[in-house]
């Protein structure tokens, strides 16, 4: 183990890379911001830590990627047999257990390979099984660095393992996007939309994924690579990343609205071996877990009012990004957030500052995807009421449903009038960054370098081709400018 794990160093040095490089902050750490094309420290909000020529190595867009991921027909079949053992309990197969591969990346500047890297199908509503009966199947995957399998905890490969990451990574995220985008740029484009705009969201970039199962080469095709929201997310970006981190989803308990807790069991620790799937979800400091500053949080955002509550959230949330974010979401039109849906976002309680919300999970958006069941489909979305977006979660669950972050806000004139001024810097102004012509400029120089390797064994997803977004950019800016000219704006 101590000779491979050598000979890997050896090999990231030659071309360039620093395979487990730690992430730290303090002293001798620099801010790097963001990343386009060709030079990934251009744009977006600060990234904290010390070395990150291999981070943006692999999340440059100006050169194919590939990963190749091998495992033996035995733990393939493992991997099968893992979801099909969860039907009993969760339908959606969602299991939680990794099986043991190798994976290959490779770029123009060279290949690096590494050895035991656990690997598992994701996805909410989305998963599906790799391969059944009719062949195989474009599935969403997460890869995890640090995975440490079956190794005893006092053992020296135990040890290893757990301190292990690739280009900065704990894990890496890889999406189909052939349900809800065949464009495959649509979470792309938002992603950096939020970056350029101070918010912090994950970074994403393309990739060729084929599996080697045994003797049988598999060309799976052109996936989303998207890093993970998740304890390395958390130190690239803030000097302190020891508060607690919570991913918001609509689980078990219901969406994660931020109304009144009404059930204990709605704020906890995943565990997916009993299908216990809380709506606020720990992912930091779970061995010592309290939960004590979420539920203040949620408590004073529905108890206070007035004064005392503006006073409370200048002290305690991060009041303007949240607003940019309401602003660029309205416009890129995705109907299953927190706004419309109580889901798919984080809050991490920073201790060195204030609570952040942290958007995520944007396949569905531009006009297609999912039309979050609206009586008018994606024209609803299109032309949304920008000062109430929609009620799905409503809708959905038969039940009334309120979205006290986004209400409560917007009470306030003087955070409503900075929301409508982002709403119209972001889609109105010279240069506004959300425009067809530059989504466009994206979709061509992804399908430049990635439309040739579409094709695939799968037969899924086998080109990469435009769908609703020019009739969405104009129906959505024209809906938002004229409604934005009859508040005076």
């Amino acid at each position: 183990m101590k000779r491979l794990l050598a000979l890997l160093v050896l090999a990231c040095l030659l071309v360039g890379l620093t395979l487990a490089a730690p992430m730290l902050s303090g002293t001798g750490a620099r801010a790097v911001s963001g990343i386009n094309a060709k030079d990934p420290s251009k744009a977006g909000a600060s990234l904290i830590y010390v070395d990150s020529k291999d981070f943006f190595r692999l999340f440059r867009d100006d050169t194919v990627k590939i990963l190749t991921i091998s495992i033996s027909p035995e733990e393939w079949q493992g991997m099968l047999q893992d979801m099909a053992r969860m039907r009993p309990i969760d339908d959606r197969m969602r299991t939680g257990n990794y099986r043991r591969a190798t994976l290959t990346y490779e770029d123009k500047d060279g290949k690096i390979t590494l050895e035991n890297v656990g690997i598992r199908t994701k996805g909410n509503t989305s998963r599906i099984l790799p391969q059944d009966g009719q062949g195989y199947h474009r599935a969403h995957f997460k890869i995890k660095f640090n995975e440490t399998f079956d190794y005893e905890e006092d053992s020296q490969a135990y040890r290893e393992l757990s301190q292990r990451s690739f280009m900065t990574l704990d894990a890496l995220i890889l999406k189909a996007n052939m349900w809800n985008d065949p464009s495959f740029v649509h979470e792309k484009y938002a992603y950096d939309l939020m970056r350029e705009a101070g918010l912090k969201v994950p970074q994403i970039s393309m990739t060729k994924v084929i599996f080697k199962i045994g003797d049988k080469t598999v060309d799976y095709g052109v996936y989303s690579m998207v890093e993970p929201i998740d304890k390395s997310f958390l130190e690239k970006r803030y000097t302190n990343a020891q508060g607690n981190l919570y991913k918001s989803l609509w689980q078990n308990f219901g969406p994660a609205t931020l109304e009144p807790i009404t059930q204990s069991k709605a704020v906890g620790i995943k565990d997916w071996t009993k299908n216990y799937r809380p709506s606020y979800d720990l992912k930091t400091n779970k061995d010592n877990a309290d939960h004590t500053v979420l539920l203040t949080f949620i408590e004073k955002l529905n108890s206070l009012d007035g004064e005392e509550l503006k006073a409370y959230l200048e002290e305690t949330f991060e009041v303007d990004t949240f607003l940019k974010f309401m602003a660029l979401n309205m416009l890129l039109g995705m109907p299953d957030d927190y706004w419309a849906m109580g889901n798919n976002y984080y809050l991490y309680f920073n201790p060195q500052g204030k609570l952040e919300f942290l958007p995520y999970d944007y396949d569905q958006c531009l006009g297609s995807g999912w039309d979050g069941n609206l009586p008018r489909g994606l024209v609803s979305i299109a032309t949304a009421n920008i000062l109430k977006w929609n009620n799905s979660a409503a809708i959905l669950s038969g039940q009334p449903s309120s979205r006290p972050l986004v209400e409560k806000i917007l009470s306030f004139d003087d955070y409503k009038d900075r929301y409508l001024k982002y709403l119209k810097d972001f889609s109105m102004a010279q240069d506004s960054p959300f425009s067809y012509s530059r989504f466009m400029a994206l979709y061509e120089s992804v399908e430049a370098l990635y439309g040739p390797l579409m094709k695939n064994d799968t037969m899924e997803s086998s080109t990469m081709t435009l769908s609703n977004e020019e009739w969405y950019f104009e129906t959505k800016l024209r809906s938002v400018e004229s409604q934005l000219a009859q508040l005076g704006y």
